[in-house]
């Protein structure tokens, strides 16, 4: 399929992840948009990220973020991210970040950074042969800034199960954009209701995502999202996803619980 144009709105990246410094170890985010969803719960967790790099040092590499989101919150205020220090080392740093919105607890995100070392470099997980970003479908999506696209024929977008994305707007080579950005694009949905058999008018807002970054990649050269739905029960849903490059190689693991309740008729 030839390469079409995303509907999403062409800004950067960058501009809607960047937080600026109010206080020592005190953030701010700088973009709020129009929306009819509450705060999206991947930008919150990569501006806390981006905060959390701010105070670590600069060959650091993030490696693993665990976000329980509290509370919903206003798409249209801007979140304050207070950072604690937790540990420094020779080889790991880990900070906790706790995001508010006036008095409202929205989310506490905790990274883990690591020094870059050598050693083996193996992975069991092998990429699905799908068809090239550049001739799948591009589709609109709330993800502001993220070029998505889906590598099934199927008409209905509803939670594909498998992805592609990258930033409209180039990110560059530097780590912690792409950390920042992959942290984003990991929550774009969670796939149940292809795999799962969820329908899709289901009331379903997360809990908590994790997501493990095990080696160097460069977002802007699309990266794959393949969601495998595991198990529903007492009102949760939780579900995985691999990561890959186009060369197939596995950049990232992620894993989300989920509430998930029927749709009021």
């Amino acid at each position: 399929m030839p390469d079409q144009q995303q509907t999403s709105p062409a800004i950067d990246v960058r501009e809607i992840l960047g937080v600026r410094e109010t206080a020592p170890d005190r953030f701010v985010s700088s973009y709020v948009a129009p929306s009819e969803r509450s705060l999206n719960g991947g930008q919150t967790a990569a501006q806390a990220l981006n905060a959390a790099f701010a105070t670590v040092p600069s060959h650091l590499v993030a490696h693993s973020v665990h976000v329980h989101f509290i509370a919903a919150g206003d798409p249209l205020a801007p979140v304050q991210f207070d950072v604690q220090r937790d540990r420094d080392s020779r080889a790991f740093s880990t900070r906790h970040v706790t995001c508010h919105q006036g008095d409202r607890l929205v989310a506490r995100i905790t990274a883990s950074f690591h020094a870059p070392e050598g050693g083996p470099d193996i992975q069991l997980p092998v990429g699905p042969e799908l068809p090239h970003p550049e001739d799948c479908r591009p589709v609109p999506s709330h993800f502001a800034g993220m070029d998505v696209r889906v590598t099934e024929t199927n008409p209905d977008y509803v939670y594909e199960p498998r992805l592609w994305g990258r930033p409209l707007q180039p990110v560059g080579d530097d780590p912690r954009w792409n950390a920042c950005a992959l942290i984003y694009f990991s929550d774009l949905h969670s796939g149940l209701p292809r795999l799962l058999h969820v329908d899709e008018d289901d009331f379903q807002t997360s809990l908590d995502h994790a997501v493990w970054m095990h080696r160097p990649f460069l977002i802007d050269d699309w990266v794959l999202m393949d969601h495998f739905g595991e198990t529903i029960a007492d009102g949760r849903s939780w579900y995985r996803s691999q990561v890959f490059d186009r060369r197939g190689v596995l950049i990232a693991s992620c894993a989300q619980e989920m509430l998930l309740r029927p749709a009021r008729r």
